[in-house]
């Protein structure tokens, strides 16, 4: 083509393709704005040597592109077709190479003086943010707009001011904040030599952070030259040519919140259950601040923070306090606190729950406790965030983590029970045992039945008990074996107890049938809370089952109604006819069925 084709910006196109946009004086009176999209392949894909996106009076000139998210672009450019001014103009184009708004472009600044050296970068819905250096005010300030997909600017007419500090401010780059906002960087001469200056912009167009700008580096000489890519959680890094020692490259990250430098928020690196113990804590672990040196000792304490909901936060304290902000928990803060925290989502409610005060460590941990714990198919998640908490005094700024997952598992098993024993007759085996102490999470016992083995698996269990015994009704003849276990709320199982079997091949299975009304011993005998009788039956018959105190007084008085023949049990649990407690002592119980009556004495020892 005749002419020049300047200073190609190109931007990918989201398809393995790139967009690329230039400026460019093919007409040889004055520089226009061009732009052509290439595929996977190279191939051009729109007009052959470009779409031209302003072809205006006047020179247009250092195009800078952003894409649009849908395989197009949007080009902002420095304007002067109201020669001698300098302004700021931007124009779309579609995938399909269809320029788009305002013919020759959207107005983005035309104020008075100079609008200069645009940056621009996209906002992530399919408009884009536009920053530029702006001399409105006598020394170039910096200045930004976003422009929607449909082409409209949002912000102030002829945009936000970012910084309009003593002195010029220039050479300017930017990067998304993740979030339809921007981190700007620039160079900074409000304090005669060139600095390095950042300032955050939301999408609504609020500056944030230091008011003009977070110092990012003042050191001696001169910084120059800022180049800012995005940090990935709304923050920015911000690279420079530094003439502190001759000409050399240095770095920094601005945090998303402050715009303070480096990483003064703690880094959870672990959230884990506290092992060896019966559940209710998990051990959080951080990387602490790199403000919280000996050199710079910036951080006073971190907080511990544990999410909930509302009512059952109120719920697990006396006089929960409501807080704004976990500002408002100091380093030396007790009792109890809730802290609302408002989300694009809705309110999220964080239970304070520990602090710990910081000493210069590299690492910190405490035992944080948790509500609930997490038992076999039901899962029991818990989140937590850690908060750097600014150290000098009245400043109130925080720092937080991102939010981690733990849960809580209870890794202690009860006692193994002990001085298993049996007692076998023609007809069952009753057994017993004892244990040192019942765990307060203690769920049940399990019995299990071998012949020549016998272990706590599936293949041998044969029964549950609540109590210290329990009567295995319908054992095979032959060799037996018989462990217990115990096993609490978590199914956590204990080692087995000692293993019990009866003396030879047990005769069981073999039993004569019942000729008469027959009633065994209760088992156990003594007791303090449950034993059972056990009755057999030689027909059909209706069961009355009495019980009476030394005294000859009847104390309660069951009707079984009609039962089939065969052996039965029934549960009598040491209480009266009105449910009280009978107290210790020498018990009668008499069994009337079949015609027949049988008594059988019992003692309740409590």
């Amino acid at each position: 083509l005749a002419g020049s084709q300047i200073s190609p910006q190109p931007v990918m196109d989201g398809s393995g393709g790139v967009v690329i946009a230039w400026y460019d004086i093919r007409n040889l009176s004055h520089y226009d704005i061009y732009a052509q999209r290439l595929n996977s392949s190279g191939t051009p894909q729109w007009a052959a040597n470009g779409v031209a996106l302003c072809t205006a009076l006047g020179d247009q000139y250092s195009p800078v592109v952003a894409s649009d998210g849908v395989a197009g672009a949007i080009v902002a450019w420095h304007d002067n077709r109201t020669e001698p001014a300098y302004d700021i103009y931007a124009r779309r184009i579609s995938s399909a190479g269809a320029p788009l708004w305002q013919v020759d472009g959207v107005e983005i600044s035309t104020g008075s003086g100079s609008q200069e050296t645009p940056a621009i970068v996209s906002d992530g819905v399919g408009g884009a943010i536009i920053a530029w250096a702006d001399s409105r005010s006598g020394n170039f300030d910096i200045y930004a707009q976003r422009v929607t997909g449909p082409g409209i600017p949002m912000w102030a007419s002829n945009g936000v001011a970012i910084c309009s500090a003593f002195d010029d401010q220039s050479v300017l780059s930017i990067a998304s904040d993740g979030a339809s906002g921007a981190v700007v960087a620039w160079a900074d001469h409000r304090f005669v030599q060139s600095d390095v200056y950042a300032r955050r912009v939301n999408a609504n167009g609020l500056p944030i952070w230091t008011f003009d700008g977070s110092p990012i580096c003042s050191a001696a000489n001169n910084q120059d030259v800022a180049m800012v890519v995005s940090d990935g959680a709304g923050g920015g890094i911000i690279g420079w040519v530094d003439g502190r020692s001759w000409a050399q490259i240095y770095a920094q990250r601005a945090e998303p919140r402050y715009g303070t430098w480096g990483r003064p928020e703690p880094t959870i690196d672990s959230a884990d259950d506290n092992p060896g113990d019966e559940g209710g804590q998990v051990i959080v672990r951080w990387i602490s601040s790199e403000h919280d040196r000996f050199y710079y000792p910036g951080i006073s304490h971190y907080s511990v923070w544990r999410a909930t909901d509302f009512v059952a936060a109120q719920a697990s304290v006396t006089s929960p306090r409501m807080i704004e902000s976990p500002a408002e928990v100091s380093r030396d803060f007790t009792g109890a606190a809730i802290w609302e925290e408002p989300t694009a989502n809705g309110p999220v409610f964080w239970e304070w729950v520990a602090n710990q005060n910081a000493f210069y460590q590299d690492t910190y941990s405490v035992l944080a406790p948790t509500r609930q714990d997490e038992v076999p198919g039901v899962p029991a998640p818990h989140y937590f965030k850690v908060i750097a908490h600014e150290a000098n005094f009245p400043q109130t700024r925080t720092w937080e983590s991102a939010v981690v997952s733990a849960y809580s598992l209870d890794n202690l098993a009860p006692p193994a029970p002990r001085d298993l024993v049996g007692a076998p007759t023609l007809w069952d085996i009753p057994l017993s045992w004892s244990i040192d102490a019942t765990p307060p999470d203690f769920s049940h016992y399990a019995v299990y039945r071998g012949s020549a083995v016998v272990a706590p698996l599936p293949q041998y269990l044969i029964g549950t008990s609540l109590q210290t015994h329990h009567v295995d009704n319908s054992p095979p003849g032959g060799i037996l074996r018989y462990i217990v276990t115990a096993i609490d709320v978590h199914g956590n199982e204990s080692a087995p107890s000692n293993e019990w079997s009866p003396s030879g091949a047990t005769p069981v299975g073999d039993a004569p049938s019942i000729a008469a009304l027959a009633v065994l011993d209760n088992v156990p005998n003594p007791f303090n809370g449950t034993t059972t009788l056990r009755i057999g039956l030689p027909k059909a018959s209706g069961v009355e089952i009495e019980v009476f105190d030394v005294g000859g007084r009847r104390v309660r008085g069951e009707h079984a109604g009609i039962l089939a023949a065969g052996w039965r049990e029934f549960a009598f649990d040491a209480r009266d006819e009105d449910g009280g407690a009978l107290p210790s002592g020498v018990y009668f119980y008499r069994v009337r069925a079949a015609g027949e009556t049988v008594t059988r004495k019992m003692v309740i020892a409590r």
